[in-house]
């Protein structure tokens, strides 16, 4: 019985070597796969904290209250400009 099978591995691994086909070809197939990808919202050169001309430390050094309230007002001014230039980019940030 042992040997029956023996001999018929040996006859089956035998014929498997002897055939001719070549071996079929591979299946190539392009899979498209949509997966989401994290954008960033702010571009790379944004400037968070922009440097101001008035500071707090300008406004220390007004040598009056009339300086002090020119200078903050040309600070709200400068703030102002900066808050509608970029304020289109910081709102569909936060959308």
């Amino acid at each position: 019985m042992i040997a029956r099978s023996i001999g018929c591995a040996l006859v089956f691994a035998a014929a498997a070597c002897a055939t001719d086909a070549p071996p079929p070809e591979p299946i190539i197939e392009t899979v498209e796969v949509r997966v989401p990808v994290s954008v960033p919202c702010l571009p790379k050169d944004f400037d968070v904290s922009p440097d101001f001309r008035v500071t707090d430390e300008t406004l220390r050094a007004a040598p009056d209250a009339g300086s002090r309230y020119v200078l903050s007002f040309q600070g709200y001014r400068e703030r102002d400009a900066w808050f509608v230039q970029n304020l289109p980019m910081l709102l569909a940030c936060v959308e």
